[in-house]
């Protein structure tokens, strides 16, 4: 792989977990279509090698926040999504996929804008109970 290629993936990366770091979301939405405009062969396993080393790090930041009453719910879910989403990415042929990448941004970016917004509710945030 060229050098300008691994180049531009990191910088990609870098983009997308400096905005992750900053604002809490978006890692996703910028490193996906970047890293796919650079080289197919990025996605997904090195997004989420990327992904998981950026949140292991802001939650070992954070570990002195984290609810841990809701963690059983949230394992249970990160692993049904997982095996959700290894089977789909397995389902989809090689040629296709910079396109169901693209569509799958686009449906984030969309549903992310129409979501309803649900006030905070960690006593002591603004607008917390």
């Amino acid at each position: 792989m060229a050098p300008t290629m691994l180049f531009a993936a990191s910088a990609a990366v870098m983009l997308g977990a400096v905005l992750q770091a900053a604002t809490g979301f978006g890692a996703g939405l910028i490193i996906v279509p970047l890293l796919g405009l650079v080289s197919l062969d990025f996605l997904p396993a090195p997004l989420i090698l990327a992904s998981m080393s950026l949140s292991a790090i802001m939650a070992w930041q954070g570990r002195r926040h984290i609810l841990r009453q809701g963690l059983p719910a949230l394992m249970a879910g990160l692993l049904a999504g997982i095996v959700l989403g290894a089977v789909s990415i397995s389902a989809i042929p090689a040629s296709r996929a910079g396109v169901f990448f693209g569509v799958l941004v686009l449906i984030a970016v969309a549903v992310s804008g129409l979501a309803p917004r649900a006030p905070p509710n960690v006593p002591g945030a603004p607008g917390g109970r």
